[in-house]
């Protein structure tokens, strides 16, 4: 039977591989008291915290209301202290900084950042608050081209998907880096260089207490030799694109989400490397 891609039953949650153990009471109190600092009498209800969830972070969906308004919000948290790892630092201020310059630039459906907050004291770590987007998402566990709603839907449909993704990125691209916070590499070259250095340094802290690669340390050696030096202008680049980062409606991209890894590239690497 095919799956209809407007049934929320099949959203995509089960792709999130790690499970929240959160009691959805305390981080109703915990988010109410911490809304009322920024707004007039808020009441925060329907904590919903899906069964499973992301690698790199955690996602909690809540309604909430002030001045006579509903927001159907979602926070972003963390990983904690006694999560294991995926970045050295998970920056959650330069992911609202980026998503917002796009929000502004672009018509990308980039959910709104309302807030972000440092203080690990309100949910256990940092998190930002954003609206929430509905639509569904291509599954990770099993991928969803092994079978999902993507294998099943029409070759016209899926033509739609792959149509509205591509000019997602193109979009993206056309943001000055500057405006999301990510001016320090001006030209083509210089990002190269730069991206190439982060991704060593990132090698560097996963092996540090494992096995390390040769393979890896002979790519980084030639990659050093091989570096052009671009005059072209460097653009905004999202870092991780993949429709299973972005939600669907009626296969339009609804939502783009997860800016963990935005940078800046080259634009013609980007589109030909």
């Amino acid at each position: 039977m095919a799956i209809d891609p407007h049934d929320t039953a099949h959203h995509g949650e089960a792709a999130r591989p790690r499970e929240s153990r959160r009691d959805p009471e305390v981080v109703r109190t915990g988010l109410q008291h911490w809304l009322a600092e920024r707004v007039t009498d808020p009441v925060v209800s329907d904590v919903h915290i899906p069964e499973s969830n992301g690698m790199s972070s955690e996602t909690l969906l809540f309604d909430a209301r002030w001045d006579g308004t509903d927001h159907r919000l979602v926070a972003r948290v963390a990983p904690a202290d006694s999560a294991v790892p995926v970045f050295p630092h998970y920056d959650l201020d330069a992911q609202a900084r980026v998503m917002s310059a796009v929000a502004a630039a672009t018509a990308i459906p980039v959910p709104h950042v309302h807030w972000t907050e440092s203080d690990a004291a309100v949910l256990g770590a940092p998190f930002l608050v954003m609206s929430r987007i509905d639509g569904i998402v291509p599954p990770d566990v099993m991928p969803y081209n092994f079978g999902s709603w993507v294998t099943e839907a029409t070759d016209d449909q899926r033509a739609t998907l792959q149509d509205g993704t591509v000019d997602v990125l193109a979009q993206i691209h056309t943001v000055d880096p500057a405006t999301a916070g990510l001016a320090s590499h001006r030209c083509a070259g210089d990002a190269i260089r730069a991206h190439v250095a982060a991704q060593r340094a990132y090698y560097e802290w996963t092996t540090r207490t494992g096995p390390r690669s040769p393979l890896i340390e002979r790519a980084f050696t030639w990659l050093d030799a091989h570096v052009p030096d671009d005059p072209a202008p460097a653009v905004l680049c999202w870092g991780d694109a993949r429709i299973g980062n972005i939600m669907f409606d009626d296969f339009e991209p609804a939502g783009v989400l997860d800016w963990e890894l935005a940078a800046t590239a080259p634009a013609k690497w980007i589109w030909h490397g």
